[in-house]
């Protein structure tokens, strides 16, 4: 039995789903494969990089407030000494020109 909704998978004799609440299934439905526009402006793309600490978190709060979804690669480890590496942020394609400009009219550059 499966949750079509969080597609958690339980032992038969459970109806529903504890987390969810929704009635499960015997076999989740084929999950349908994205376009080719929803895939591209789904993908991830690099826009922004630093090794201002205070410029994440004004960077985090602006894609917070604004729903934008986004991956900070290396946040939790910048290195040390002459490894030190910025951090990276990315957003999904379709958001990156308005993630610049935000950025921009933000002054961080």
């Amino acid at each position: 039995m499966y949750c079509p909704s969080c597609k958690a998978e339980y032992k038969s004799g459970i109806a529903d789903c504890p987390d969810c609440g929704v009635p499960l299934v015997k076999e989740l439905p084929p999950e349908s494969p994205l376009t080719p526009e929803e895939e591209e402006a789904a993908s991830l793309v690099n826009v922004f990089s630093t090794y201002n600490q205070g410029d994440l978190l004004l960077i985090k709060a602006f894609l917070d407030a604004e729903g934008i979804p986004y991956h900070l690669q290396g946040e939790l480890y910048s290195g040390s000494g002459v490894f030190i590496t910025p951090v990276v942020l990315y957003v999904p394609r379709g958001e990156a020109g308005k993630v610049r400009e935000m950025l921009v009219d933000h002054g961080i550059e």
